[in-house]
């Protein structure tokens, strides 16, 4: 009956345990489902787009899809990567410039990724880092994991070393996601960094 009010009840829960972290940047644990996600229309996303706000615990089951298969390990794009018992670390800095990315990409209806860019959308967002990379690509579904799965099955060793990687050259991520809602394609934008 009152669906906005449980919108918004919801919300308060979330800032309220979120009140509890130690770390206003970083989550490490356990993800929301992909069920509790919705791309919302904002001050900064134009007409015919959508994207998922970031916040200081990653939204849907994003962390999850990534690190349940670090911990597993997996030969791919021509490595075999062992099982990582370190999981990344959710940073919202990397959520804020993986969803400027993921929303200009749903602008331009086209995947699109340069080293330029990356290092432009980090200095943005105020993430100094010594290492970072980004995967973009696009889906017809809004799953995380199904996104994951796509990277994986392209076999890309970009790709593949940002998902697994296991010498410590990245420790944190974040994945941004926008919609086309004319079309009904989201775009993804993953990056993974190590900070200075």
């Amino acid at each position: 009956m009152y669906p906005l009010l449980s919108q918004v009840v919801f919300f308060i829960l979330i800032l309220v345990g979120l009140a509890a972290c130690s770390d206003d940047n970083k989550y490490n644990g356990v993800a929301l489902s992909d069920t509790n996600t919705s791309d919302t229309n904002t001050s900064d996303t134009p007409d015919g787009v959508s994207a998922i706000t970031c916040g200081t615990t990653p939204w849907g089951n994003a962390l999850d899809a990534i690190n349940d298969r670090r911990s597993v390990g997996k030969a791919c794009g021509g490595t075999t990567y062992a099982p990582n018992s370190k999981g990344y670390v959710w940073v919202k800095a990397l959520c804020d410039a993986a969803r400027a990315h993921a929303i200009n990409m749903a602008v331009a209806k086209a995947v699109s990724n340069t080293r330029t860019d990356l290092e432009d959308r980090l200095t943005v967002a105020g993430y100094n880092f010594l290492n970072a990379a980004r995967s973009a690509d696009s889906t017809t579904s809004s799953s995380s994991s199904g996104f994951v799965t796509k990277l994986e099955r392209r076999q890309n060793p970009t790709d593949c070393k940002n998902i697994y990687d296991n010498d410590g050259t990245y420790t944190e991520m974040a994945i941004g996601r926008a919609k086309d809602t004319v079309n009904g394609v989201y775009y993804w934008s993953f990056i993974v960094a190590k900070p200075l």
